[in-house]
């Protein structure tokens, strides 16, 4: 099930091109942010289940959390349990968060963040920012209440393969497809 992200995806017709070259999911960020339309214009023509909104977050210099857009250059006005609402009310069907700050760190996820969005949202939340060690994933499942967890640098920089993390994934009391 291919999510595509990119930058560029501004109209429901970039949606439509990348549906027709095989993506399952679109994730969206900057320009659903500038547009919110967007999110309600292509979930409505293409389906909820393909709109992901991406959420770029971190805490600024006075320690309070916001959503940064343009590739984590620009605070935007909204706080990330708002944005995840608004997006969700307006069409979203999945919602994937990060903290700017703890990507690729490998110190593990804001779990904080996540849960209270996890808690307050009906729409699936995907943990992504800060995996370092599967206990990290197991964290995003159980501490931050999130439907799943992805991870990036996990892969590149640790000796481990997908069905190790699975299995302890499982061993931790997570119920986790261990075959693809």
């Amino acid at each position: 099930m291919p999510i595509t992200v990119g930058g560029g995806i501004k109209t429901s017709d970039d949606f439509r091109e990348l549906l027709s070259n095989g993506a399952d999911k679109i994730s969206i960020n900057t320009s659903a942010v500038k547009r919110p339309e967007l999110i309600t214009e292509t979930s409505e023509k293409y389906g909820a289940q393909c709109v992901v909104m991406s959420i770029d977050f971190k805490k600024d210099e006075q320690g309070e959390y916001w959503v940064y857009i343009n590739g984590g250059q620009e605070k935007t006005s909204y706080h990330p349990l708002d944005w995840a609402l608004k997006a969700e009310k307006l069409g979203a069907g999945e919602l994937l968060l990060c903290n700017i700050s703890f990507d690729g760190m490998r110190d593990g996820l804001d779990l904080e963040i996540i849960k209270s969005i996890s808690e307050n949202s009906s729409i699936p939340v995907i943990a992504s920012g800060g995996c370092g060690l599967a206990q990290h994933f197991a964290d995003g499942f159980l501490k931050g209440k999130a439907d799943a967890v992805a991870a990036g640098s996990f892969f590149a920089h640790r000796d481990q393969n997908f069905m190790q993390t699975r299995s302890q994934i499982k061993n931790a009391g997570i119920n986790i497809r261990m075959h693809h």
